[in-house]
């Protein structure tokens, strides 16, 4: 979905950090979740799931092995889950760290806005 905005291509990890950093500034934000189907190293297809607060700080990453068979009908099934707790010094946090756009950036990262699930918890 990111890609009509980014010249056919997905978002690179400054775009995605300047990206979160807004949201999260625009919506005065104290928590925020992301999930992503990545492929390690051994090409191991894997759901990525961060969940991260502001204050108190805190990180947490499931990650969990996806399988995909080839049959006619395409099954997904799913393997162990691990578990990351980070701290302060996780990347995550500086997503919450105010950062400095210019008014054409503002304009470009608001296109974004649609994309994204916000709700509000009480």
């Amino acid at each position: 979905m990111f890609q009509q905005f980014n010249n056919g291509v997905g978002i690179n990890r400054a775009l995605e950090k300047d990206l979160f950093s807004y949201l999260l500034e625009e919506y005065d934000a104290n928590s925020y979740s992301r999930t992503s189907l990545v492929a390690s190293k051994d090409q191991q297809l894997q759901l990525v799931t961060n969940f991260t607060n502001k204050k108190p700080f805190e990180a947490i990453e499931l990650r969990q092995e996806v399988f995909v068979e080839d049959d006619k009908l395409q099954v997904i099934s799913y393997g162990k889950t691990v578990t990351y707790i980070r701290r302060i010094n996780s990347k995550f946090a500086r997503y919450f760290k105010p950062i400095e756009l210019s008014e054409e950036d503002r304009m470009y990262l608001k296109k974004f806005k649609r994309f994204v699930g916000i709700q509000k918890l009480n």
